[in-house]
């Protein structure tokens, strides 16, 4: 008796075991959600090296991505490192003068919003 009830005990725990282990939806098979619109909230934008007040190297880009339930997913992209940089938060950061794009790219979209940004070394006055 002792036997067969540790037997459907410890068959009990694997069958459950199995059932935790096993996903109720496979994530792989879900249905893909385009991204079909991206904005930045700055179209231009300039950057001040060199000057007296804190903070003017740098601009927080913010972007909107409509449907809300996206399962795309998107990255940020300087087309200058040695002028601009972008952080995976949307901090650009001024590191030279000259120009850079930075871009919101969707990956499997294919749609991506831009911001031009000026750098512009102030040489210690406040622009």
């Amino acid at each position: 008796m002792k036997r067969k009830l540790f037997f459907t005990v410890v068959f009990s725990i694997l069958l459950g075991l199995v059932f935790v282990s096993c996903p109720l939806e496979d994530e792989s098979i879900a249905e893909f959600v385009p991204i079909e619109n991206l904005e930045l909230d700055t179209a231009n934008a300039d950057l001040f090296l060199n000057t007296p007040t804190y903070g003017l190297d740098r601009i927080t880009l913010i972007a909107t991505v409509s449907p809300e339930n996206t399962n795309d997913v998107t990255s940020w992209a300087s087309s200058n490192l040695s002028v601009a940089t972008v952080d995976q938060n949307g901090v650009v950061t001024a590191v030279s003068e000259g120009t850079a794009i930075i871009a919101k790219i969707a990956q499997k979209s294919g749609i991506s919003a831009i911001c031009t940004v000026t750098v512009k070394d102030m040489n210690g006055v406040n622009p």
